[in-house]
C-alpha cells in the first residue's frame, strides 16, 4: 500500500560447481516441468531444454535430479487428471456488488467436478485462502451450468470445499477486513492465524491455540518463525501482535474456511 519494497542483499558468487539445487531453485524447476506437462502432456523430450536453460547441475547429478523431479511431477499430474476429465468450462466473468464493494474478475480452471486450484508444493494457508475466496465467489454467482464445489490439490494433501450457503455474508466480511488493512497493518498472519483457527476447530482451548500460534510466529532452532519476515519486522518488531485483534481476525477469516474444508 505504501510502495515499500525491500531488496535482498546480493549474494557472493559461488566459484564451486553446484551439484544440487536450493529449495527455491528446485521449486522453480518443478513448476516449469508441471507447466510443460500440462501444456504438452509429456516430459519425455524436455530434458535438453531444461539442461540448456542452466537450471540443472552439470553431468550425471543434473540427470538424476531431473529424473527425480519428473517422476514427482508426473505422479502429481495423474492426481490432477482424475478431476480434469471432460471439457473445461468457459471462464466465469464476475461482476458482483457486495455491500459497498464491487468485485470484478474472472474465475478459471472450472470443470464439471468443480473449480480446481493446485500447486506442486505442500498446501500453505495462503493457498487455502486464495482458493476459498474463489470458491465463495463461485457460489455467490450461482451461475447456471457451473458447479458449486471446489478442490485444492497440493503435494501433501487435497482439500474439498462443498457449496456454501452464506457466501455473500462471508465475502463481505473478508472485503471489510481487506479494506481496513489498506489503512493500517492488521494483526493477521496467514501461518500463525491458520494454526490458531485450526487448533480451535480441533477442540483446543484459546490458551493452547494461542500457544501453538506463538510457536509458529517465533519459530525455533530448526525453522524460521513467521515474525522474521522483514516486512512484518518493520511493523511489529517492537510489540507482540498476537493479541485480541489477532485472535478475532484469525477466527473471522479462517474460521468459516476450517469449518467448510474437507481433507482427503
Amino acid at each position: 500500500r505504501l510502495g515499500i519494497y525491500l531488496d535482498e542483499e546480493a549474494g557472493v558468487l559461488d566459484e564451486r560447481e553446484p551439484f544440487h539445487l536450493s529449495g527455491l531453485e528446485k521449486y522453480q524447476l518443478e513448476q516449469d516441468l508441471l507447466r510443460r506437462a500440462l501444456e504438452k502432456g509429456s516430459l519425455q523430450d524436455f530434458f535438453p531444454v531444461i539442461r540448456a536453460s542452466g537450471q540443472l547441475p552439470h553431468g550425471v547429478p543434473g540427470e538424476l535430479l531431473y529424473d527425480q523431479s519428473r517422476a514427482g511431477v508426473e505422479a502429481f499430474l495423474r492426481d490432477l487428471l482424475v478431476f480434469t476429465q471432460g471439457k473445461i468450462l468457459e471462464p466465469l466473468e464476475v461482476d458482483l456488488r457486495i455491500g459497498g464493494f464491487q468485485l470484478v474478475g474472472r474465475l478459471e480452471n472450472i470443470y464439471a467436478a468443480g473449480l480446481l486450484g493446485f500447486r506442486y508444493a505442500d498446501v500453505k494457508p495462503r493457498d487455502r485462502l486464495t482458493l476459498w475466496i474463489h470458491h465463495l465467489v463461485l457460489n455467490m454467482t450461482g451461475a447456471k451450468g457451473y458447479p458449486a464445489k471446489s478442490r485444492l490439490i497440493g503435494k501433501d494433501l487435497q482439500c474439498v470445499y462443498p457449496a456454501v450457503s452464506e457466501s455473500e455474508k462471508i465475502l463481505q466480511s473478508l472485503l471489510t477486513v481487506y479494506w481496513e488493512g489498506l489503512g493500517k497493518p492488521l494483526h493477521f498472519f496467514p501461518g500463525s492465524s491458520w494454526i490458531y483457527a485450526e487448533a480451535l476447530a480441533k477442540g483446543k482451548d484459546e490458551e493452547r491455540a494461542l500457544r501453538a500460534a506463538r510457536k509458529e510466529w517465533l519459530g525455533d532452532d530448526y525453522r524460521h518463525g513467521e515474525s522474521e519476515d522483514p516486512y512484518l519486522q518493520i511493523c511489529f518488531r517492537n510489540n507482540d501482535p498476537l493479541d485480541e485483534e489477532f485472535e478475532n481476525l484469525s477466527r473471522g477469516i479462517f474460521g468459516p474456511l476450517v469449518k467448510c474444508e474437507e481433507q482427503t
